[in-house]
């Protein structure tokens, strides 16, 4: 195909379906595009020179703004007569809002309503001799929602924490949703607005090694692993359960992994299914569940069938499949009848582990009425935000969602990101990128769906890697490439869904981000990422609290990047010597050292340290108060206190670019456990600090 096509064709081609030839590489110079990568990227998108054009006939979706006229055109498939209505998307049988007929000129069709449309969805219908054509219309606010406190002035502290981190008396050897639960309760009666979380989302259950967050099979499903299972068995009356935990050998392997200095993804996973097996066939077989709940359960697989169902089917079966065949990744390794989600072969397995389906659909039951109860208690403890959660910026090629929808997927490319000084090769993250085209003809319904299941039992919702609203960086075998997505339309459903869902929206906006995204999310109302680590000028000078922006979410580091602790005594620095990742260790040791210097000045100039004090060789609790004072300092809305650095953890989360058998990546736990936490001196210090500078709870 298009084997005679000219390279000013492709490059046409390329132009049309956003796919950028060129690039402004980190260090202001332009890089061009191997032209093998541009023609994968294209046929990634089913797109060539001499393939076909815009298809004609109504959009899937038409994204507008609040208080603009509707004016749709499209290219007609004929000139015959037709007539349009709207109706409410979400009011079935309603009478049609408004109603005319189809104009027709040089083959193009339009309509016109210039009557105000309020925010939401609406369908477009438009009927001819031929038959119907619908199109879905989208009216968004002009900016995202936000608490109507921070818009005057108020400003909000919380904790980020990875979940999974969390220490208990009461857990299975990783933090779950009752510690969630413990956390609201001491950081409300601290002062605390939020709790940020690392991603939810449901991960490999066949291989729960795989840990990373970021990595997942879906983004509309909960990972079970966070599954409270003193308060599942507590809520069922299920006596064989409550032996199995109350027995003495089973504690004690439960207690074994809560002493772990790493989360034994394995164990616990083995160790949570052996009870939840237990509790789910008293359930199932017996219908013992409390009458309440039993009706609960059943709405919920009624209502969630279309968001969840194909989701337990696949884990279900990758579960099914994985005790009969080593090697079982993800679903392009099963045998072929089972890659058809629609296949027969798929149909009857769900005839015949129909009570498998039902279980993995009780378990996303238990974890969405979980999240959702620890959200109603941290709004009743007076938190005005509550659970701040965290959207990963794509999937994992072989998990649920790339099942369910591969047409929707680049799945021979990765999102990633270009060449930079810290990674001369590029990234390849190991995700799929959805393709525009195939995005906007299901009228971004996966886009949408992705955000509500996301805001659900949520006050705020941090978006990983902004950018995928805009562009992202496509790898593959023959190069890397930008390509562009309707940022328009994205931009303007991410504002509707927020006001729908009353959620604040925080954009990651780290790394090579152009000003043109820069200006959307501040007109958006989308706050911007602020790592005081971050925060220095081309002269090595920190930023000043009153030069960051008031629309922002401020902290010191990332989960991807070192711990004030280990920031402090460099040992990131040493630990990406010892692996190999090409570091100048003394030179880097040098710059190190000129940073602490640089933010002690910044402190002193701040009033927060002695301006004659010597640099400390640790961070102790008087430097771990100023930096956090230094931060509530800003204008910035919202401030983040990382609790590896309220803790003085030395070790980061993660280290990009390292495998499992290098660092511990997604594992590490904190040092104190929850009950210890309210104690520890490092906390004790930063909301002492905080008290006087931003929003307490009443």
């Amino acid at each position: 195909m298009s084997a005679g096509a000219s390279p000013e064709d492709w490059a046409r081609c390329a132009a049309a379906a956003g796919v950028l030839e060129r690039y402004e590489a980190f260090d202001g110079s332009e890089r061009r595009v191997p032209e093998a990568a541009l023609r994968r990227a294209l046929a990634a998108m089913g797109m060539a020179p001499d393939g076909p054009g815009t298809p004609a006939g109504l959009p899937a979706c038409h994204v507008l703004r609040e208080g603009q006229p509707l004016q749709l055109r499209w290219q007609a498939t004929d000139d015959t007569p037709a007539q349009w209505e709207l109706q409410d998307e979400e009011l079935v049988g309603a009478p049609a809002l408004a109603h005319g007929a189809v104009a027709f000129a040089a083959g193009t069709a339009s309509i016109a309503h210039s009557a105000a449309l309020a925010p939401g969805y609406y369908r477009l219908r438009v009927r001819t001799a031929a038959g119907r054509q619908q199109c879905r219309v989208a009216v968004a606010p002009a900016r995202c929602w936000a608490p109507a406190a921070l818009q005057h002035g108020a400003r909000w502290w919380g904790y980020t924490v990875q979940l999974y981190a969390l220490r208990s008396a009461h857990n299975c050897g990783i933090g779950d949703f009752g510690d969630l639960r413990r956390l609201v309760d001491l950081a409300a009666a601290q002062g605390a607005a939020f709790i940020g979380l690392n991603p939810l989302h449901a991960l490999f259950p066949h291989q729960p090694e795989r840990a990373s967050p970021y990595s997942p099979s879906s983004r509309l499903a909960l990972n079970p692993l966070y599954l409270d299972l003193e308060a599942v068995v507590a809520a069922s009356d299920c006596a064989e359960a409550r032996v199995l935990w109350n027995d003495a050998a089973y504690q004690q392997r439960l207690q074994a992994l809560r002493d772990g200095e790493l989360v034994d993804y394995a164990a616990v996973a083995a160790a949570k299914e052996e009870l939840l097996a237990v509790v789910w066939r008293h359930v199932d077989a017996q219908h013992a569940w409390p009458a309440a709940g039993s009706r609960a359960f059943r709405a919920f697989l009624l209502e969630q069938r279309a968001r969840l169902g194909m989701h337990a089917i696949y884990e279900a079966l990758q579960a099914h499949l994985a005790q009969r065949h080593s090697g079982i990744g993800g679903w392009q390794d099963w045998p072929e009848d089972y890659r058809d989600p629609q296949g027969a072969a798929v149909q009857a397995f769900c005839a015949m582990h129909a009570d498998s389906v039902r279980y993995r659909m009780w378990l996303q039951f238990l974890a969405e009425q979980q999240l959702a109860d620890v959200q109603a208690h941290a709004r009743r403890a007076g938190m005005p935000i509550g659970l701040y959660r965290d959207l990963a910026v794509g999937v994992d090629p072989g998990g649920s969602e790339t099942w369910l929808r591969p047409q929707l997927y680049a799945l021979d490319m990765r999102i990633g990101a270009p060449p930079d000084l810290l990674q001369p090769s590029g990234q390849d993250w190991g995700l799929a990128p959805p393709t525009p085209p195939a995005l906007r003809a299901t009228g971004y319904q996966p886009f949408i769906d992705t955000l509500r299941a996301n805001m659900r039992s949520a006050g705020a919702l941090r978006l990983d890697h902004v950018m995928v609203l805009m562009r992202l960086f496509w790898t593959g075998a023959d190069g890397g490439v930008y390509v562009r997505y309707p940022a328009e339309d994205l931009m303007g459903l991410l504002a509707l869904e927020s006001h729908r869902q009353r959620c604040l929206v925080v954009g990651e906006d780290l790394g090579t981000v152009p000003a043109e995204m820069q200006t959307a999310m501040q007109q958006g109302c989308v706050l911007s990422y602020r790592p005081l680590m971050f925060a220095q000028d081309a002269q090595g000078r920190f930023t000043a609290p009153a030069g960051f922006p008031a629309q922002a979410f401020a902290a010191f580091g990332t989960h991807d990047l070192p711990t004030l602790a280990g920031f402090w005594q460099g040992l990131d620095l040493q630990l990406q010597q010892q692996l190999g990742q090409h570091v100048d260790l003394p030179a880097a040791q040098r710059q190190r050292a000129a940073v602490r210097q640089a933010l002690l000045q910044a402190l002193a100039q701040a009033g927060l340290w002695p301006a004659a004090a010597d640099a400390p060789a640790q961070v102790d609790t008087a430097l771990l108060a100023a930096v956090h004072a230094y931060l509530a300092g800003t204008p910035c809305w919202l401030l983040g206190v990382q609790l590896e650095d309220a803790t003085l953890q030395p070790l980061q989360v993660n280290l990009p670019g390292t495998r499992e058998d290098q660092f511990p990546n997604w594992r590490r736990k904190l040092g104190p456990a929850l009950e210890a936490l309210a104690d520890h001196p490092g906390l004790q210090a930063v909301v002492q600090a905080l008290a006087r500078r931003s929003w307490r709870a009443p």
